[in-house]
């Protein structure tokens, strides 16, 4: 989604808003010659936990993510998640809390991100309730029980028939 987040961030001219990006690829020059983005790069997991824990808002336009293994782990950071409607019925849940899910289009998010920036309290929340709910439904051992669950439950099923 850096077809939409790059124009947004060369357009918000405001002191109170620092953008961060992480990761590489084939835009990597493009975005280290921005002035307002702070370019970290590939980063190990714990600098990128470190640079979760001190931003506000992930703003994640994806077109093609399937799951989106980074809104969750922005989600357990404490982080306010902007996302696209692509990622919708992964993160239901938190909608109305911690996240919202917006159009793909450009200027629909820029207004959204225009709103934060003039009203911190859109993204005021209890981080660490989101942060405990993320722990309790999304942890790999959570996880892996209930998909061996379901799993048993559909062989039980089948040899009923």
């Amino acid at each position: 989604g850096l077809d939409i987040l790059l124009p947004i961030i060369s357009r918000i001219d405001d002191e109170r808003a620092e953008f961060h990006i992480v990761g590489g690829g084939e835009m990597e020059e493009e975005i280290r010659r921005m002035d307002k983005v702070i370019y970290h790069g590939i980063v190990s997991n714990e600098e990128l936990a470190r640079i979760y824990r001190e931003c506000d808002v992930f703003i994640y336009p994806s077109h093609a993510d399937t799951f989106g293994m980074v809104v969750l782990e922005a989600l357990s950071s404490g982080m306010y998640v902007i996302t696209g409607e692509y990622l919708r019925g992964n993160f239901d849940e938190f909608e109305g809390k911690y996240l919202e899910y917006l159009p793909m289009n450009e200027e629909v998010f820029e207004k959204r991100v225009r709103e934060i920036i003039n009203n911190r309290n859109i993204i005021e929340h209890d981080k660490k309730e989101e942060y405990e709910y993320v722990k309790d439904h999304y942890d790999w051992e959570i996880i892996a029980k209930e998909f061996y669950n379901y799993m048993r439950r559909f062989y039980e099923e089948s040899k009923k028939d």
